[in-house]
C-alpha cells in the first residue's frame, strides 16, 4: 500500500518525503541530485533575515534555484519579527514555493543571538514572528522546531499550536531538544502527539536512515511526510529508495559504486561551475567523504580525496579504485556510520 503524498495550501508535496535545510550542503546542485532522485521538496541552506535585509553576499548568493529544483522552500532564522517578516517579503520576489521559519538550529552561536532552538524559551516572540512573516507573505509559511530548548521543557505542543493559530500551513518536528543536540535518539512519540494537537500536515525529523526507517516513522506517528538530513548525505538516492519501498515494501538494492561514483563526479562538476575550481573543491571534501562511506578501503580512498586540488585527479583516483576492487559491488557495505558527525561539528548548521 503506498503511503499518499502531503498537501500544504495548494502544493503536493509527492513522494512525502522531504531534504532538510543544511548550511553548506543543501545548495543548488545538491537539491538538485535529490530532486533528481526523488525528493519530494528540497529546502535552501538556511538564511539569516538579518543578512538578507542587510545585503550581504554570502546570503544573497544562497537564494538562487533552477526550475527543476521545485519544490523548493527557503528557510529563514532570526529573532527580529520585523526583520523576518521583511527577509521573508524580499525572498518573495524570487518565487519559492514555500517559506519555512527555523525555530531548531541548536548551534552555539546561532542559540547565542537568540536565533534557532533558543526561540522555543520565548513561544510568545516565537508566535509574533510567525504571524508578522504570514502577514507579509503570498505563499505557505511553515515552521520547523525542536521539541523545546531543555531537555526537561518540552514546549513542541503549545509552540506548535501557537505557530499554526498565527499562520504557519505546516509543522516540521525534529523529535529532539536544542540542548541535546544530536547526543540523544529522536523520540518519536512527540511527533504522534503532534499529530494529534494541530490540523496542519506534521513532518517528522529525526533518525531516518534507511527506507524502513521512513515507513516506521510515518506508520507509528501518522505524521504526512519524512524530512532526511543526516540519512541523505552521500546517498541522495536515499529519496528514490524510500519512494520504492513505500510503494512495494521490498527493500531496494544500492546503487552499483560506479554509479555513486558518476554522481559524486556531477556534483563535484556543478560545484567547481558554481563556484570555482578552488571553492568547488573543498566545499565537495565533506560530500565526497560521505560518497565513499562504507565502502571497502573506505579511509584509504577518503585520505587520497582529501589531497586533491582538481576535478580530474578526483575522476583518477576514483577510477583507480574501480580497478583494484572490481567485485566492489559483491561486498557487504562496511558498518561506519560512527564517521557521520552531527554537522555542527564540520561546520555546518541545520
Amino acid at each position: 500500500m503506498y503511503i499518499f503524498g502531503m498537501q500544504i495550501g495548494n502544493l503536493t508535496v509527492d513522494p512525502p518525503v522531504v531534504l532538510a535545510p543544511m548550511a553548506g550542503v543543501t545548495d543548488g546542485p545538491f537539491r538538485r541530485l535529490c530532486r533528481r532522485y526523488g525528493a519530494g521538496l528540497v529546502y535552501s541552506e538556511f538564511l539569516s533575515s538579518d543578512g538578507l535585509v542587510r545585503g550581504t553576499f554570502p546570503q544573497c548568493e544562497k537564494v538562487a534555484f533552477a526550475p527543476q529544483e521545485r519544490p523548493i522552500g527557503f528557510q529563514l532564522f532570526g529573532a527580529r519579527s520585523m526583520t523576518v517578516a521583511e527577509a521573508a517579503r524580499m525572498l518573495c520576489r524570487e518565487q519559492p514555493d514555500l517559506i519555512d521559519l527555523n525555530f531548531g538550529c541548536p548551534v552555539r552561536k546561532v542559540v547565542r543571538k537568540n536565533g534557532g532552538a533558543a526561540i522555543l524559551k520565548n513561544l510568545d516572540l516565537l508566535e509574533e514572528i510567525v504571524r508578522r512573516t504570514a502577514e507579509a507573505i503570498d505563499r505557505p509559511l511553515t515552521v520547523k522546531m525542536r521539541a523545546g530548548f531543555e531537555e526537561k521543557n518540552p514546549v513542541f505542543v503549545e509552540a506548535a499550536q501557537r505557530a499554526v493559530r498565527a499562520g504557519a500551513k505546516a509543522v516540521t518536528l525534529h523529535a529532539r531538544s536544542g540542548e541535546s543536540g544530536y547526543a540523544r535518539p529522536a523520540n518519536w512519540t512527540f511527533i504522534r502527539v503532534l499529530k494529534a494537537a494541530v490540523d496542519v500536515p506534521v513532518i517528522g525529523n529525526g533518525d531516518v536512515r534507511r527506507p524502513a526507517d521512513a515507513l516506521a516513522m510515518l506508520e507509528e506517528t501518522g505524521c504526512d511526510a519524512v524530512m532526511i538530513g543526516r540519512g541523505a548525505l552521500g546517498r541522495p538516492w536515499i529519496f528514490r529508495q524510500i519512494a520504492d519501498f513505500l510503494h512495494t515494501r521490498q527493500t531496494p538494492p544500492e546503487p552499483p559504486v560506479q554509479e555513486k561514483f558518476d554522481v559524486l563526479l556531477w556534483h563535484l562538476a556543478e560545484e567547481i561551475k558554481l563556484h570555482g575550481d578552488r571553492r568547488g573543491l573543498l566545499r565537495m571534501r565533506r560530500h565526497m567523504g560521505w560518497y565513499v562511506r562504507g565502502l571497502p578501503g573506505a579511509a584509504e580512498l577518503r585520505r587520497r580525496l582529501m589531497m586533491l586540488d582538481d576535478y580530474t585527479g578526483v575522476s583518477r583516483a576514483l577510477c583507480d579504485y574501480l580497478q583494484t576492487h572490481p567485485a566492489v559491488d559483491a561486498l557487504p557495505l562496511e558498518d561506519d556510520s560512527h564517521d557521520l558527525q552531527p554537522l555542527s561539528q564540520t561546520r555546518g548548521l541545520w
